[in-house]
């Protein structure tokens, strides 16, 4: 019977305990026994070193292996999955790879880049260092547990709505008016910055989705909303803490502590969402401002790291370039420029009745673009009682308001004419808080939000 210190499971729990992974490998590197079990079980090991040390690890699995599924279908000029496979991603499905543990460390580098920017960077939106706060220690590693998770979960919407806003434009070359594709690929803004491009026959196309319908409803939101706001709040059920609501704010009322909870968790995604989008400087979109606001980032010092993402409100696959040491983000942004697909050959099938062969590919066409277009020049108002109403990926935000709390968005908070309402309040009251992450933080921001006259369904746990 050989030695029980020479038996591999023993081993690779040792591997397991290391406190790092530069650890495990000065271990494996003693002797050749050591080296050959932690080649022959990298993946296993890697795995349970990163789960303990990854803040929200199975929610940054989650956003690779959505981020791949996109990526992969624009590699063959395909549209994304659908039904998007949501529980089918999960590491209780199957356990991660190299491949995918590696994107995990390169998403916790972005997630941890953005935080320091965020917290402890030098922007001149930045009105609070995180460091005048005398936290305990448990409650800043909640914080940053939350800053996290936030962050994978809206890469991860980002992934799984993609199919959605691209639907209109896969079905374009049949569908839509002439050369549409044409124009969603050289969108641009002039020098006064008034957008231009798109025909009212464009248009009335794109309204017929319902994710560009900006003033669609609940109802007809839902097939585009419905599955992924609904798997959002179970994943939150097992994040979000119970927030005691206080006795003299009438703006709790009829509110319990769980529900005040998960609300919390909704603001969080609200404000990851802005906070890594205000960190990016995309290369391919044209900004004729860039200079004057020294926006255009210097090269990185040092190696640089790339990680690819498909971010929620661009919906296109994206690869994000990050210096390698994530003091380096202090005073720069990040940079995230389009990934697009390989030339073809051969049409793929859903190509095969396209009017027009030259078309472009629908993963070239700029969704951010056309859905700024139809917020400003629609024809329709799009308000909210008489105020400006949120950008166009916040609806997504907006139906789950709507549809688990009966809440929507304060009147005005979007009003970038009112100074106070959306500089004051939304700029610096929420964004720029370095304490929205903290516990018990919604206590402090529930005045983005106003009770809805409509009845909301509420939360059920589904599984």
């Amino acid at each position: 019977m050989k030695p029980i210190f020479h038996a591999p499971e023993i081993i690779i729990l040792v591997f397991q305990s290391s406190s790092a992974v530069g650890d495990g490998l000065s271990l494996a590197s003693t002797c050749k026994f050591l080296a050959s079990v932690w080649r022959m079980h990298t993946a296993a090991i890697l795995y349970r070193l990163l789960e303990a040390k990854t803040p929200a690890f199975n929610q940054a699995l989650l956003a690779v292996r959505a981020t791949n599924l996109v990526c992969d279908a624009c590699r063959a000029n395909k549209s994304p999955p659908r039904p998007f496979p949501l529980h089918e991603l999960g590491v209780q499905v199957r356990k991660p790879d190299i491949g995918e543990l590696k994107q995990v460390q390169d998403l916790q580098h972005l997630a941890r880049c953005v935080e320091h920017m965020h917290f402890r960077g030098n922007h001149h939106d930045q009105m609070h260092r995180l460091d005048d706060y005398d936290l305990p220690e448990e409650e800043g590693i909640r914080l940053v547990y939350r800053f996290h998770c936030a962050m994978y979960r809206v890469l991860f919407a980002g992934a799984v709505l993609a199919q959605a806003y691209l639907e209109p434009l896969f079905l374009a070359p049949c569908q839509a008016p002439p050369r549409l594709l044409h124009r969603l690929t050289t969108l641009r803004v002039d020098e006064e910055q008034d957008l231009d491009g798109l025909t009212q026959q464009d248009i009335e196309y794109l309204e017929r989705f319902p994710v560009y319908n900006l003033e669609a409803g609940q109802e007809r939101w839902e097939p585009a909303f419905g599955a992924l706001a609904t798997w959002l709040l179970d994943d939150m059920e097992s994040t979000f803490t119970k927030v005691e609501p206080p006795r003299s704010s009438i703006r709790f009322q009829g509110m319990r502590a769980e529900e005040l909870g998960r609300l919390q968790e909704v603001t969080f995604f609200l404000a990851a969402y802005h906070l890594i989008t205000d960190k990016l400087f995309n290369k391919d979109r044209c900004n004729p401002d860039a200079d004057d606001l020294d926006m255009v980032p210097p090269p990185f010092p040092g190696r640089v790291r790339k990680v690819p993402v498909v971010m929620f409100g661009i919906f296109r696959p994206e690869e994000v370039s990050m210096p390698e040491s994530v003091e380096d983000s202090s005073s720069c942004y990040l940079v995230n420029e389009p990934l697009m697909p390989k030339e073809q050959e051969t049409l793929t099938p859903v190509n095969q009745d396209r009017q027009a062969l030259d078309c472009p590919s629908p993963w070239a066409a700029d969704v951010w673009w056309a859905l700024d277009i139809l917020h400003r020049q629609s024809g329709r108002p799009n308000l909210r009682n008489g105020r400006p109403s949120p950008t166009p990926p916040l609806r997504f935000i907006e139906f789950i308001l709507a549809q688990f709390f009966n809440q929507r968005f304060q009147d005005g908070l979007f009003d970038e004419e009112s100074p106070h309402d959306h500089m004051q309040d939304y700029q610096l009251g929420f964004l720029s808080d370095p304490g929205l992450f903290r516990d018990g933080s919604i206590t402090f921001t529930t005045w983005l939000f106003a009770r809805d006259q409509a009845q909301s369904l509420g939360y059920r746990r589904l599984w």
